[in-house]
């Protein structure tokens, strides 16, 4: 089964938190939960690299700010239309991917790291560099939002609807792809590498694959950011974000479906709430996330729902145990199973071995 129990069970309420939060909660929190879709897309494809093979990846801002800043560009400098902005957006990340990923790649997992986290500090600074062409520290500003037909998505419940509706189809598509072949290969590289070479999978190819759906999804994140604010900002893309991406994925549950919008949920919603503590927000938000990693290192999502389940399980079973004695059932030095002497009541019928030894003793 590629979705565990407790997993698809805390996904079924997340799903339902989804369609109860603009009928019963205020224009705030579905702006808010609309920005925690977004940046989900993004999370689920870490968890494809890193939860599924197995790289450690602190690149999503790289692939974010490439499909961010190609929408704000083609849409602001060249008046394309946004829908084929974000395609096109879409299509670079993917080659960028696949160009960087065949060298890049060849890394062990923590030089891997420290090369991703690099390239977003690369591509940071080309941004601020390059004022002519993007705006440099100051961003873009006056990038068209999305439209079909009369419905603008920079209005905030067109625009909750349509990040939602791409969560669901990005969740769709990566888990078919986790019960296709490639996912099959896919864990044997997170698990063991030099085995996966050994079977004959083709390590790098299959590391690119996983790179590549892990920017297209993160592009189409960056993309959703700069097309609701119609504001391209550096900002929204620096190293700082590539962390907070990686403790959503942590902080949720890795190797998970609920996990990555678990995360991307406390990890946006919670530092806000905090401020009403004051100057104190910061440290207790950094303590929350250490206690989460801490008692629930599988990540709270799948933790809390699989300890929920066990529960559940305890108390079902406890239901089916035998009670202590009633009218008509065993005696209190019954054993259950031990058939009963139809002509004594309330005594186990026993041998005639035994009976004779009996008499024999008292004879």
């Amino acid at each position: 089964m590629i979705i565990k129990r407790a997993d698809a069970a805390l996904l079924a309420l997340l799903a339902l938190a989804v369609i109860l939060i603009p009928a019963t909660l205020g224009d705030y929190w579905v702006l808010t939960f609309g920005s925690v879709g977004a940046i989900a897309l993004a999370v689920i494809g870490l968890n494809v690299a890193m939860g599924w093979a197995g790289l450690l990846s602190f690149g999503q801002p790289v692939f974010m700010a490439v499909g961010g800043y190609a929408t704000a560009i083609l849409t602001t400098h060249y008046s394309v239309n946004p829908w084929l902005a974000l395609a096109c957006g879409i299509a670079l990340s993917a080659v960028v991917a696949t160009v960087i990923g065949f060298p890049v790649l060849k890394l062990d997992s923590h030089y891997f790291a420290v090369a991703t986290f690099a390239m977003s500090l690369i591509v940071l600074s080309v941004i601020n560099g390059a004022q002519g062409f993007t705006g440099g520290a100051i961003g873009i500003t006056g990038i068209p939002p999305l439209t079909i037909g009369s419905v603008s998505f920079a209005d905030h419940v067109p625009y909750y609807i349509l990040v939602w509706v791409l969560v669901a189809l990005a969740l769709l598509a990566t888990y078919a792809v986790r019960a296709s072949r490639t996912g099959r290969a896919f864990r044997v590289l997170a698990t063991r590498p030099d085995v996966a070479s050994s079977l004959g999978i083709g390590v790098r190819r299959y590391r690119v694959i996983a790179f590549v759906i892990s920017a297209v999804l993160a592009s189409v994140a960056g993309s959703l950011i700069v097309e609701f604010s119609t504001y391209a900002s550096p900002d929204n893309f620096n190293g700082d974000v590539g962390i907070l991406v990686f403790a959503m994925l942590f902080i949720g549950g890795i190797r998970t479906a609920s996990g990555p919008i678990l995360g991307a949920a406390i990890v946006t919603v919670v530092p806000v709430e905090a401020t009403a503590i004051g100057k104190y927000s910061a440290l207790t938000f950094e303590l929350i996330l250490l206690l989460i990693l801490v008692v629930w290192p599988r990540g709270l999502g799948i933790s809390v729902a699989t300890g929920v389940e066990d529960v559940i399980e305890r108390f079902v079973k406890g239901l089916g145990k035998p009670r202590a004695s009633v009218a008509g059932g065993p005696g209190p030095l019954e054993e259950p199973g031990v058939p009963r002497d139809p002509r004594v009541s309330g005594r186990p019928r026993v041998s005639g071995r035994a009976q004779v030894s009996g008499r024999q003793r008292h004879g």
